[in-house]
């Protein structure tokens, strides 16, 4: 068995999850659903694609805290179910969840989006 990533609402290639968004008010609800198995943890970060800037680039969501600019990412250690309102802007239609496990064979990661 490996690890995997799970989807009702998204399509799954390998370690992300695809979400078609439309007419997004103002955001999205992220729903995951995490099994930690025999691995030791999970992290994911997000991005979005504007189609009107390009049609395939994501752009990761990110934070300008000081003079470093990185992806905003979460790392789960434990089992359990979270929910996170991502932001979208007018005119973005894909959301992007990555997935990169550490360790063992048995996680999943069941990622699904809500709009609002």
């Amino acid at each position: 068995m490996a690890n995997a990533v799970q989807s009702s609402t998204g399509a799954v290639v390998g370690d992300v999850v695809t979400f078609n968004i439309r007419s997004p008010k103002e955001s999205v609800f992220i729903y995951l659903d995490y099994t930690k198995g025999d691995g030791t943890n999970v992290t994911m970060k997000l991005g979005s694609i504007h189609p009107k800037i390009h049609a395939a680039n994501e752009y990761q969501h990110s934070e300008f805290k000081t003079a470093t600019i990185a992806p905003i990412t979460a790392t789960f250690e434990a089992s359990g179910r979270h929910r996170f309102e991502i932001p979208v802007q007018n005119g973005e239609s894909k959301v992007k969840a990555t997935f990169a496990f550490t360790g063992g064979t048995t996680q999943i990661a069941k990622c699904d989006l809500v709009p609002n």
